[in-house]
């Protein structure tokens, strides 16, 4: 069961809950009445994204891992992010990490695990770790390690642009069966997502079809104004649009 962030923030002493006020002074105007002002405040996203900018790469690559793990919905180990982030970093650069962003009331422990605030998500990069949707089907079994070894110099040329970022793009190829994109669709190693991405898009709330000319616009959505009405939400449009036209420029002649 999650512990909710309040009933942590009952649980520290007088100096911890001072030295959240100290690296998030914003938390603090005007003085929350009790522990449950602030522990709402410390969840409001335009506040979170102040508390992430002054992370340090270390600690933005654990906030990401905590992302990709679902930390915001259900508590996850300290050794999944472990086991995300790989041996390349050092425990102890992972242990400071995670307590630089539990003083900032970004994570905290429930039980013995992480549990991560859930606007984090919003202010994020949309690809945290530049990783894409989870993988299903063939893609997560153990046959893909033989399959990415079979693969042509053509297709892995297309799998070594999309692992570079961002994880999507568009391509004429597809509708051509003998093209490398057609080929990586018809093994699982790669996934259409272009009708169900702007579904995606459409879900969100104040986002709706573009219209032009009368006539609905595929491919494109209209975000109304009061959707990016602080930097952070306008940061995650910008970079779903610089995301699209990068995979535009990439896209087939």
């Amino acid at each position: 069961m999650r512990t909710p962030l309040v009933d942590w923030l009952r649980a520290q002493d007088d100096d911890t809950l001072a030295d959240l006020l100290r690296l998030r002074p914003d938390l603090a105007v005007p003085p929350p009445a009790d522990l449950t002002v602030l522990a709402t405040r410390a969840g409001i996203r335009a506040s979170v994204h102040r508390a992430c900018d002054d992370l340090d790469t270390v600690a933005l690559h654990v906030v990401e891992a905590l992302v990709v793990a679902a930390a915001d919905d259900v508590p996850v180990p300290v050794d999944e992010v472990v086991r995300l982030l790989g041996p390349s970093l050092p425990r102890a650069a992972l242990d400071a990490a995670l307590a630089a962003l539990r003083a900032r009331a970004l994570v905290w422990e429930s039980g013995p695990d992480v549990a991560l605030v859930p606007a984090v998500r919003d202010v994020v990069s949309r690809f945290p770790g530049g990783l894409g949707r989870p993988a299903a089907g063939v893609a997560a079994s153990s046959a893909l390690a033989d399959l990415l070894a079979a693969v042509e110099p053509d297709e892995r040329r297309v799998l070594e642009t999309l692992a570079a970022g961002p994880p999507v793009g568009r391509s004429r190829g597809g509708a051509d069966q003998a093209s490398p994109v057609s080929r990586l669709l018809a093994r699982g190693l790669l996934v259409r997502v272009g009708a169900e991405h702007q579904a995606d898009l459409l879900a969100d709330a104040g986002v709706e079809p573009m219209v032009k000319g009368g006539r609905t616009s595929r491919g494109w959505v209209h975000v109304q104004a009061r959707v990016i009405d602080d930097d952070s939400a306008l940061r995650e449009w910008l970079e779903r649009g610089v995301a699209a036209a990068r995979a535009s420029l990439r896209q087939a002649p």
